[in-house]
């Protein structure tokens, strides 16, 4: 959808990646998959939570829907927690985000 207006990079070596998007001029690197890799110096760091399941089960792929465990040490590393939807479920990780002092969560449904 995104290559469609902006040029795209798709690379499995996430840090490959970053140096062909930037071999080719990219001021701005937008990152699917990249937060757990502390080999990228990140400008900001976002998750994305569903609003009616938030984290599910909670257990890592293949158990649950996680890529990575969300321990308080990764809510510290997050600039921005935004949750997509009205539901309710996101509500604890987004209290915990914002007792840490981090930016609150914000749901792009209430513009």
């Amino acid at each position: 959808m995104m290559a469609r207006t902006v040029p795209v990079v798709v690379a499995r070596d996430r840090i490959s990646g970053v140096a062909l998007a930037r071999s080719q001029g990219a001021s701005v690197i937008l990152m699917d998959d990249g937060f757990q890799n502390p080999a990228i110096a990140k400008d900001a760091s976002l998750i994305v939570i569903d609003g009616d399941r938030g984290l599910g089960n909670g257990p890592c792929v293949s158990r649950g829907p996680l890529r990575a465990p969300l321990p308080p040490q990764q809510l510290a590393r997050t600039d921005a927690l935004i949750v997509v939807g009205d539901g309710a479920a996101a509500a604890p990780v987004a209290r915990s985000h914002r007792c840490a002092g981090r930016a609150g969560a914000v749901s792009p449904s209430q513009g």
